[in-house]
């Protein structure tokens, strides 16, 4: 009889996760380390992963460009974007839900070499190109981005804003710390690429639609139980 009774709340523990398990739509797009099309990992990836094992749901990553990524989300095609901070999608119609931040990006300058100088305010690039992600917000730099005192050279990617400076396109990039190492612990050339110091921390989250808001619960105790067992540090950490 107890064995039947110990059968039973297994079995029943079993369907309450089975039940709770969602597929979530998720968008990607190719910026290694955090999303790494060709490899399909990344952080943001191994990330979800930790958290499905959590809340038991399916997340269906996709990847796509930023602009129709933004686009499938605003459509509600896309249920969750990942690694984004409010100000970033101000402009959107339907801006979405976040999560508790799970991290913090910090803003470099990286220069070919030779290249370098000090940036001791938003001026200090006054006048120069600048390789830039489409889609992407710089804060250090938003006031001398409007005003025209830089110039953007966009490109779609990681991969190939760090071709704008191998190939000499332009002296200087901006990127995140954590890109930087990454590329640099896969191509000890880049070793040599001087950065400037953190110019502006970003926390990130995860962005929801409003059509899963009953997931934000789940996912943000999920995060907070990965935080406090050094999960989220470690996966960050294997990429650096």
């Amino acid at each position: 009889m107890k064995l039947e009774i110990v059968a039973l709340t297994f079995a029943l523990l079993f369907s309450a996760i089975e039940i709770r398990a969602e597929d979530i739509r998720v968008g990607f797009y190719n910026a290694p380390p955090l999303m790494i099309q060709q490899q399909n990992s990344g952080i943001y990836h191994d990330l979800l992963l930790q958290i499905g094992a959590i809340t038991g749901d399916r997340f269906i990553i996709r990847y796509f460009s930023i602009a129709r990524l933004q686009r499938l989300f605003e459509e509600g095609k896309l249920d969750l974007e990942p690694g984004i901070n409010p100000s970033w999608r101000q402009q959107s119609n339907t801006p979405g839900l976040y999560s508790t931040s799970f991290a913090t990006l910090d803003q470099i300058v990286l220069f070919r070499p030779g290249s370098a100088v000090e940036i001791t305010g938003p001026q200090s690039l006054a006048g120069k190109q600048v390789g830039t992600i489409r889609g992407y917000f710089y804060p250090f730099f938003n006031q001398s981005l409007a005003q025209g005192d830089l110039e953007r050279i966009d490109v779609t990617d990681e991969p190939q804003l760090l071709q704008l400076l191998e190939r000499g396109r332009v002296d200087q990039v901006f990127t995140d710390r954590v890109v930087q190492q990454y590329w640099a612990k896969q191509n000890p050339q880049l070793k040599s690429y001087p950065a400037s110091q953190s110019l502006s921390a970003t926390p990130v989250m995860m962005r929801l639609h409003p059509a899963r808001a009953a997931k934000l619960k789940q996912i943000n105790r999920a995060l907070s139980q990965l935080r406090q067992q050094g999960t989220i540090e470690q996966i960050f950490s294997q990429y650096r």
